[in-house]
């Protein structure tokens, strides 16, 4: 599977700035659920920001435009959180599919349950419980993945290393983007961030010194 990246972000806790890995939505994933006539459609999916929030309730909206309502939940690394039960009794649906989130310590990540109302009122508790179940069956859908910190190194070596240099990127974990050829051979790769001063320190050992490891970058990867 091709690694998804996304820019690394820096969270602060007593002064120090530090970065760490968190799960989120692997893709769109939507599903369908009819419970006494109602017809609930489930859509999950990864949200970086608001933007990408909002855009997605938009389209919803548009494509199901006839629909009672489209409730949703969505959480963000930066600690944004917002549901919305959008007409349905108050704390029986934004809260229940946030708390799917929560439970599966998700972020970065939207839920969003739009509902077709079928003629039989479900009660409270009923109105809850299908919420839930629906956003629980859409995270399932979608899937999730662990995001790990991870940089971007270019690593520049004499030829002769360049296979060596190779199994070592492999055998630490991580992923050659690209080799370039010209005067040095120059190696291009996405590493974990707890590897960098250990493949560092193989690189001057294999190639006595003649070898170069520079950070160019720090994103997140699936793990």
């Amino acid at each position: 599977m091709a690694a998804t990246f996304l820019k690394a972000a820096v969270f602060v806790s007593g002064g120090e700035a530090f970065v760490r890995s968190y799960t989120t939505l692997k893709e769109l994933g939507d599903i369908e659920y009819i419970l006494k006539r109602s017809r609930f459609i489930g859509t999950a999916a990864p949200a970086s920001d608001v933007n990408e929030a909002s855009s997605l309730i938009a389209r919803i909206k548009s494509e199901h435009r006839d629909a009672n309502h489209h409730c949703y939940a969505y959480s963000l690394k930066d600690g944004k959180q917002r549901y919305s039960d959008d007409g349905e009794p108050h704390g029986t649906a934004g809260i229940p599919i946030l708390e799917v989130l929560k439970n599966k310590n998700i972020t970065d990540g939207i839920v969003i349950v739009t509902r077709y109302f079928g003629g039989t009122l479900l009660g409270a508790p009923g109105l809850v419980r299908a919420y839930s179940h629906t956003a629980k069956l859409a995270v399932d859908t979608a899937g999730t993945v662990l995001m790990q910190p991870c940089s971007e190194v270019l690593i520049t070596a004499p030829y002769m290393f360049y296979n060596k240099l190779c199994m070592l990127i492999k055998n630490r974990g991580g992923e050659i983007l690209d080799s370039a050829f010209t005067e040095h051979v120059s190696v291009r790769a996405r590493i974990a961030q707890n590897a960098v001063e250990a493949i560092s320190g193989d690189l001057n050992e294999l190639t006595a010194g003649k070898s170069k490891l520079e950070v160019t970058g720090e994103l997140f990867a699936d793990s």
